[in-house]
């Protein structure tokens, strides 16, 4: 995308995709906040900068967009799932309910940066006018607020096991890069990692989680 102006064919792409699913928005103003959201570096400049990189830096080949996905689930409590991440602060306890059967969903962009994988989901939630309310502590808030700690779990579960099929070699600590959710309106290349959540779950957790939530069985 650039720094440079929208051209007229940008605009009128992004006009159309707004139209398309009933969102009232300026093209101009779309492209704006787009172009923001590519330009920013994903990490904090406290990150190892040889890890950081923005969505612009990413050639196609290395991403794959709206992955649909299907998790086996044994049979189980919710309580289970609780008690195993009751110190994660992005996620809420579920109410008691006994599961059984498939977890389905689309993860929405999967990407290879120097050899590691980022599950990314973008979010336009909006969190107030200033900028700090987009720091950590307000993206703390916002994650736990709809629960997306749960979902990220869930979406590093099921890309784990993905990976364990499909990478010859692969190993978590060293193949895995992490999960990001780009609040895209809180997101400028002046500050790098500005409007990002990101984590990388600890791995002995997410096998508790594996096992208790398929039982090992998916991969």
């Amino acid at each position: 995308v650039g720094t440079q102006e929208a051209t007229e064919e940008q605009l009128v792409a992004i006009t159309a995709q707004c139209n398309r699913y009933g969102v009232s928005a300026d093209a101009a103003d779309v492209q704006k906040l787009l172009q923001l959201a590519v330009m920013t570096p994903l990490k904090p400049i406290t990150a190892d900068n040889d890890e950081n990189f923005s969505l612009s830096m990413l050639p196609h080949g290395e991403c794959l967009k709206e992955i649909q996905f299907f998790y086996r689930l044994c049979y189980l409590a919710t309580e289970r799932i609780n008690d195993i991440l009751a110190d994660e602060k992005t996620v809420v306890p579920l109410s008691h309910k006994m599961m059984r059967g498939y977890l389905t969903g689309f993860i929405d962009l999967v990407c290879r940066y120097k050899g590691r994988y980022y599950v990314i989901d973008y979010k336009t939630n909006y969190l107030g006018e200033c900028m700090g309310n987009y720091d950590r502590n307000g993206l703390v808030e916002a994650m736990r607020g709809h629960n997306y700690g749960l979902q990220y779990w869930i979406y590093t579960l099921v890309f784990h096991h993905h990976m364990k099929n499909l990478l010859p070699g692969y190993d978590y600590q060293q193949h895995f890069g992490g999960v990001m959710y780009l609040f895209v309106r809180g997101m400028t290349p002046e500050i790098p990692g500005s409007g990002i959540y990101y984590t990388k779950p600890e791995y002995s957790t997410l096998a508790e989680l594996d096992h208790v939530i398929g039982d090992g069985d998916n991969g």
